[in-house]
């Protein structure tokens, strides 16, 4: 069963007490419960399983695929939770399909993908619009939790990430 969502792609995570925790102990890329919503399908996680995932390395690495989609380039992530990987393809200028695959081969080989791997198609805007969204939202409550990570590799990362994928998005 899958909740509808008012919007293409929905990254969620979870911003509670163990969040909280972590980073104000000074971790700057929380492992912590995270769910990825596209066309009312869940790429990872499910309505009853949040999976946890180091947030701020994966919210990066999607930060970096921008760059690749916008040039109509596939883009592979590794999932440090894994072994799976989210492959995004863009189909054309305007659609990517992102898909959550679970084999090495299935990288490059749709047929060597597990039969429970879907794809899901969405705009690519709408694919660089929540990328941005949900890092923002992550670089603005680790600041607030521990101001002192602002400096740390990570955040400087995301920062730089960041403000890379909104000049991609203003020129697109």
């Amino acid at each position: 069963m899958n909740f509808k969502i008012d919007k293409e792609m929905l990254i969620e995570i979870q911003y509670g007490d163990e969040f909280t925790t972590q980073v104000e102990d000074g971790e700057s890329d929380p492992y912590v419960g995270m769910r990825i919503l596209a066309q009312d399908s869940y790429i990872y996680g499910s309505d009853n399983r949040v999976p946890k995932n180091w947030v701020t390395y994966l919210l990066n690495s999607l930060l970096e695929s921008i760059s690749d989609v916008v040039n109509t380039e596939k883009a592979v992530i590794t999932n440090q939770n894994g072994p799976s990987y989210f492959v995004i393809e863009p189909l054309n200028e305007t659609e990517v399909s992102i898909a959550n695959v679970l084999t090495y081969d299935g990288i490059d080989d749709q047929e060597e993908r597990l039969p429970t791997t879907d794809s899901v198609t969405i705009s690519t805007e709408a694919y660089i619009t929540e990328i941005i969204r949900a890092s923002k939202e992550l670089y603005k409550r680790i600041v607030s939790a521990n101001p002192n990570l602002t400096d740390s590799r990570n955040i400087k990362l995301l920062e730089g990430n960041l403000s890379q994928a909104k000049d991609t998005l203003e020129s697109k």
